[in-house]
């Protein structure tokens, strides 16, 4: 009997030892073997497009290091504005740094099963070189947090990636870079269009010839200079900013590193958000409503002279 029970436990022990020898290997295989999802290198990524299901579509193009938005413009060509530089490396670096073991389906049932087919996905990235050589990615349904199904145009092979279609937007506002109506560099002057001139020398702002809350009128130098749009705005097929029919809210003349710009501010009568055009970039762009009433001052809000002034007004 005590044999019997000894060779029971030599044959269990014998078990466990090739279960972790199987394990092992199959962790080694699991790390050795994966293959890269995408077999480009992002120095050959010239151009993305992103589009959904609903038809909605977004293109960004890179021009020597930098990517851009290419949007349909009024005229037949194109609008081209500053895109979002870390969104973009991100998303890039994320998909071409995917690697895959083993697909969860091959054939064309799988393939419609989790929508990642010419005719039904969720996206679809289209990255193109210099030569024009496309790669398209087909996105579909998610087996899991932050995963989701992908197929590679050139492989019938689907695989459930580390990757969420949110990640992939197709529209244009969330690819755009929100401080590209910021200054460059500091800002020396402000002129609001029918009202005061605030200007800086060595002793500090001076607003129409005389002192100038030093803090209010670091405030709104800060603001105007780090300004952060939230979307673009509406554009009629004439070439038309939505919103920008009536006379500006608030309209700024400012210098800075670069020169001298523009930026108008038009009311919305929702009252959520401004539209904002510049003279910098063609377009317009939405701003939050209490960003843009943040900067609706009167002279006597800068004056050093006012009544409790401390810089206060700004926030009112």
């Amino acid at each position: 009997m005590r044999g019997h029970i000894g060779l029971l436990g030599a044959l269990l022990a014998l078990q466990l030892v090739i279960a972790a020898v199987l394990l092992l290997a199959d962790a080694g295989l699991g790390q050795e073997d994966q293959s890269s999802f995408l077999s480009m290198d992002r120095v050959d990524i010239k151009r993305m497009n992103i589009l959904d299901s609903e038809g909605n579509e977004v293109t960004l193009q890179r021009v020597a290091d930098e990517w851009e938005l290419s949007l349909p413009a009024a005229d037949g060509g194109d609008l081209v504005l500053p895109a979002d530089q870390a969104k973009v490396s991100e998303v890039l670096n994320t998909l071409l740094e995917v690697r895959v073991p083993w697909p969860v389906g091959t054939t064309t049932d799988a393939q419609e099963r989790f929508e990642v087919t010419e005719d039904a996905f969720q996206r679809k990235l289209s990255l193109s070189d210099a030569d024009g050589e496309v790669v398209e990615v087909f996105l579909g349904t998610s087996p899991g947090y932050r995963r989701v199904h992908a197929r590679a145009s050139e492989s019938d092979e689907v695989y459930s990636i580390d990757f969420s279609n949110y990640q992939l937007p197709a529209t244009a506002g969330d690819w755009l870079d929100s401080s590209l109506l910021g200054a460059l560099g500091e800002i020396e002057r402000i002129e609001r269009l029918g009202g005061w001139v605030l200007t800086r020398d060595d002793e500090g702002w001076v607003v129409d010839g005389v002192a100038a809350d030093q803090d209010a009128a670091s405030q709104l130098a800060d603001r105007l200079g780090s300004l952060r749009v939230t979307g673009l705005a509406e554009v009629s097929a004439s070439g038309e900013v939505a919103g920008t029919g009536s006379t500006a809210a608030v309209d700024f003349l400012v210098s800075d590193g670069e020169g001298r710009y523009r930026l108008a501010f038009f009311g919305s009568t929702e009252g959520s958000e401004y539209v904002v055009t510049s003279d910098r970039h063609p377009g317009g762009f939405t701003v939050a409503a209490y960003v843009a009433e943040q900067l609706v001052l009167d002279g006597e809000d800068l004056s050093a002279t006012a009544e409790g002034s401390d810089g206060d007004s700004l926030t009112e």
